[in-house]
């Protein structure tokens, strides 16, 4: 085993002790309030800033159709005393007529108005529900944030510790392991680096059961560091 592998796996057993720090503090309860309600804050501003543009367009659309209606209701007034003046029957049919046409128009702008109606009352009550969940977030936030510093502070100095001898092991591994084994930190999953595994016939990745070309496995075997090309895996493998 080279030095590469094995100062490497010396890195990841500390590694790990540092990851089930981290672990403990991500899924305490006071973690998980915290940056939910941290999250949340980040995003509602903007959340009912979008509601309050979205209701002043239904208010104006609504007092534009309420207009329309009102236009159309004094056209059917005019309509109606002319009726009343005029003793031509040909006139009158063509009174009737767009009599029709109009309050056909109020009746269809009128479900027009209800349905904006609603809208307005269903986005106001979304705004509500928000506004309220806001509150509760805030209360939440400022409750739980005290106690996810003073669980960090208390963790501070095994974190510190376990920092500093990591510090010590990477510099005795390559730069270029080293940033595959970082690349795959960041992706959350562990472990990071596994021996490969082989039967009568066949090497294969620990983890995802993807086969190694003979190839990669030579290459495996003279001291490398490869990372399985599986896509959804790319955990890092040795061979001894």
């Amino acid at each position: 085993m080279n030095d590469n592998i094995k100062f490497l796996l010396e890195y990841q057993e500390v590694d790990k002790n540092l990851i089930a720090i981290e672990s403990e503090i991500s899924k305490s309860e006071v973690a998980v309030k915290y940056l939910t309600s941290l999250k949340f804050l980040k995003t509602v501003n903007d959340s009912l800033e979008q509601i309050n543009e979205k209701a002043e367009k239904l208010l104006s659309k609504y007092n534009s159709i309420l207009a329309s209606i009102e236009s159309y209701k004094k056209q059917v007034e005019t309509y109606n005393k002319t009726a009343e003046k005029t003793t031509s029957e040909e006139e009158l049919v063509s009174l009737k007529k767009k009599f029709d046409e109009t309050y056909s128009q109020i009746i269809a702008l009128d479900g027009e108005l209800s349905k904006c109606k609603k809208e307005m009352e269903e986005l106001n009550k979304e705004f509500v529900i928000l506004y309220n969940k806001r509150k509760q977030m805030k209360e939440q936030y400022e409750e739980n944030k005290p106690l996810y510093e003073k669980l960090k502070d208390e963790k501070k100095g095994d974190i510190e510790k376990l920092k500093q001898s990591l510090d010590k092991i990477r510099a005795n591994i390559s730069a270029d392991v080293m940033k595959k084994y970082d690349n795959r930190r960041k992706d959350k999953k562990f472990p990071i680096l596994l021996k490969l595994e082989k039967n009568d016939k066949m090497h294969y990745c620990p983890l995802c059961r993807t086969v190694f070309a003979i190839s990669a496995v030579n290459n495996l075997l003279a001291g490398a560091i490869k990372e399985c090309e599986n896509e959804r895996c790319h955990v890092l493998v040795y061979a001894e």
